[in-house]
Parts: structure tokens; C-alpha cells; sequence
């Protein structure tokens, strides 16, 4: 169940409290998970890469902060990528 103010979550069997952030890229962020959320969207959608100084205005955040989450995002992102290898046969005819 929940405990206390900062919103942690107890093992009944064990007792151990956790978060829903922990051990994720979010474990340390203050900032909102609907600003995360939002900085996926506009990495994603965007056909090129998106600047920093962009995502800064659009999520209006301090530029610093806007860097940090776009370098944490492009690393889960290129790290789940590498674990993605063709095989087999590839091409048309």
C-alpha cells in the first residue's frame, strides 16, 4: 500500500518502500512525469532532431533542464535501438 506524504510503496512480504520513479530515468527529476511525457512526444514525432533550445520553449523549461532530459531520453532511446539487430535474408528479388 501507500505511505506517508512522499507517496512510496511497501511490499507487504518484505516490507521494502519504493517509488514508481525509482530505477528509472525519472528517479531523480523534480520535474513532472507530464513533462516527461510531453519531451517523448516531440522527440518522437519530429521527423529530424529536435533542439534543445526548442524543447525549452515548447515544455518551457530552463535550457539546462530541457538538455539533461533530452540526453537522458536519447540514451534509453539509442540503447533499446542496439539491442535490435537484423538477421536473415534482406532485400527485394
Amino acid at each position: 500500500g501507500i505511505v506517508g506524504k512522499r507517496r512510496l510503496y511497501e511490499c507487504h512480504a518484505c516490507h521494502r518502500q519504493t517509488s514508481l520513479k525509482s530505477g528509472t530515468i525519472f528517479a531523480k527529476s523534480l520535474l513532472p512525469l507530464a513533462k516527461w511525457f510531453q519531451c517523448m512526444w516531440l522527440l518522437t514525432q519530429s521527423k529530424g532532431s529536435v533542439a534543445t533550445l526548442e524543447l525549452a520553449r515548447q515544455l518551457d523549461l530552463k535550457w539546462d533542464s530541457a538538455w539533461l532530459m533530452r540526453q537522458k531520453l536519447m540514451q534509453v532511446m539509442l540503447e533499446r535501438e542496439a539491442g535490435r539487430k537484423l538477421s536473415g535474408r534482406i532485400g527485394g528479388t
